[in-house]
């Protein structure tokens, strides 16, 4: 018997119902996963009331530089562009009719020295492996509300200097058993040496958005303040270069307009295009669309405001497509018994025939959990960063045990249908 054959032929019979069970149960992985999505991390700065505080409101808008290839490499050439650019981030930072949140995520080379090395005063450092680095500005930080453990110092903004040779940072709570206040870290910060003294820790699950995440975590990351202005680093006797590349970053920027006092994208618009034309620096870009932050929170109110009932809601859909799920599996069964006493007569092996039929219950459970992967990489946008790898396995371990759930009772049931032909 050709057993490629026959399991064809069986899925291509049941086709349209294993897409229909296919269906149900990604609905129901999808419902569980977009709950755990909105409703995880309540120690976080996103409960009901703080989300309100934070956004209701106001709008954030994505600006960024619109400089690439030759042309950048033209722009960094020349001083004066540097200086513009210097001054049109200063500008836009003091701006009062808007907030202007510069931020940046990237790895960062880092090189801590041991005693042994310590001893050899070894002053050179091999940068051997790498650091998340998220790099923000005094108004974001303060626009979060960003807190850190009681214990821990603050940094004193206006002071921070890049020549110094020495930066006050802060670190993740996922570093807490790695590192502890008053340790230095040795590090390569836009192409200087610099000793990241570490002033304090951030509150566990700390999160703020970015790239159109709401609940991007700073677990695990190495929070390092930019200079309070990109002007006076002219003066620090610092190169040109190095300043353009800060720049760069530091033009990369949330700004937060509100929506009470009138203001617009077309006014947003306008103001900061007044400042180019008087300073004579062009070369940024607004990215997408305005976000219309009080529709989100009102979403996150209502999960977190009835999570009671959702989670009632859930075992009720759980149970529901269990059951949608043994009747499909009923369905497969009672379809090709026939064929399957048949196949009993011609003295085919038990076994093939639990196999095939467990095959067609199978398939919709394969093809859900596949479907559930694709969601949470390209929906949510999960980044394969140490924090978020464990909600992403945490996800999947929540669809394994459901899927596997479905397996084991649709695999019973087969078997004792199986041994009653």
């Amino acid at each position: 018997m050709n057993y490629l054959k026959e399991i064809y032929k069986q899925f291509s019979k049941n086709m349209l119902l294993i897409i229909m069970h296919t269906v149900f149960i990604s609905i129901l992985l999808f419902l569980i996963n977009t709950t755990i999505q909105f409703t995880r991390d309540y120690n976080a700065p996103f409960r009901e009331a703080v989300f309100y505080e934070v956004y209701d409101g106001k709008e954030i808008y994505t600006m960024a530089d619109d400089l690439f290839g030759d042309e950048y490499s033209a722009f960094r050439e020349t001083s004066e562009s540097a200086k513009r650019m210097a001054r049109f981030h200063d500008t836009l930072k003091q701006q009062e009719s808007f907030l202007f949140m510069s931020r940046m995520s990237t790895n960062i080379p880092v090189h801590t020295i041991n005693e042994c090395e310590e001893q050899m005063n070894i002053n050179e450092y091999n940068y051997e492996r790498q650091m998340y680095a998220f790099f923000m500005n005094e108004n974001l930080f303060n626009f979060y509300s960003l807190e850190t453990q009681n214990y821990t110092q603050q940094i004193s903004w206006q002071k921070v200097e890049y020549n110094s040779g020495r930066i006050p940072v802060f670190l993740g709570s996922g570093y807490e058993e790695m590192y502890k206040v008053g340790d230095v870290i040795h590090a390569e910060v836009f192409f200087l040496e610099q000793e990241l003294e570490i002033v304090g820790f951030l509150l566990d699950s700390t999160t703020i958005y970015y790239q159109y995440n709401f609940t991007y975590s700073l677990d695990d990351y190495i929070i390092i303040p930019y200079p309070p202005n990109l002007l006076n680093l002219f003066e620090a006797g610092i190169e040109e270069s190095t300043i353009s590349t800060l720049a760069f970053f530091m033009l990369n920027a949330d700004i937060i307009v509100d929506r009470v006092q009138g203001y617009t994208i077309n006014s947003l618009i306008e103001m900061i295009g007044s400042i180019a034309r008087e300073i004579g620096y062009e070369h940024y870009v607004f990215m997408g669309v305005p976000i219309r932050i009080s529709k989100l929170a009102s979403m996150v109110s209502l999960i977190y405001r009835t999570k009671t009932e959702i989670s009632l809601i859930l075992i009720f859909a759980v149970t529901l497509t269990l059951l949608l799920h043994i009747y499909a599996t009923k369905i497969y069964f009672d379809r090709s018994k026939q064929t399957y006493l048949t196949y009993l007569h011609n003295g085919v092996d038990v076994k093939f025939i639990f196999h095939l039929s467990a095959f067609d219950t199978g398939i919709p459970l394969v093809l859900s959990f596949l479907l559930s992967f694709y969601f949470l990489e390209r929906v949510y946008r999960i980044e394969w960063v140490p924090v978020w790898a464990f909600f992403i396995f945490a996800y999947h371990y929540i669809n394994i045990l459901i899927i596997g759930i479905f397996f084991i009772i649709s695999y019973y049931y087969i078997r004792r249908k199986v041994k009653n032909l």
